[in-house]
């Protein structure tokens, strides 16, 4: 009997394969890329709008705090208020100073 020899063969490189290859990853990497620069696109869209939000928030309630301040530094109040606690107004004591000059 004759003993049987078992032939390994290497593969040959093959150039279109290796190309193939090449071009289904390069077109998963470019899927990739996509969703995850639309999803991170979305994501900075969705923070844009909710810092905009605070913004106009916080502005109305800048306007609000501002009429407060006008409302509370109005002279007739002041005066009530230091009526009502027994101070007088003496004009003698009265200074008015003008912007500008």
């Amino acid at each position: 009997m004759a003993k049987k020899v078992k032939v390994i063969r290497r593969k040959k490189f093959s150039l279109s394969r290796t190309i193939q290859t090449l071009f289904v990853l390069s077109v998963m990497l470019f899927i990739f890329s996509a969703i995850f620069l639309r999803s991170y696109n979305v994501s900075l869209s969705v923070q844009t709008q909710k810092a905009q939000k605070k913004i106009v928030e916080i502005r109305k309630e800048n306007q609000t705090l501002a009429s407060d301040i006008q409302e509370l530094s109005a002279y007739t109040r002041v005066a009530a208020i230091a009526q009502a606690d027994g101070m007088t107004l003496i004009q003698n004591n009265i200074v008015t100073v003008k912007s500008g000059e």
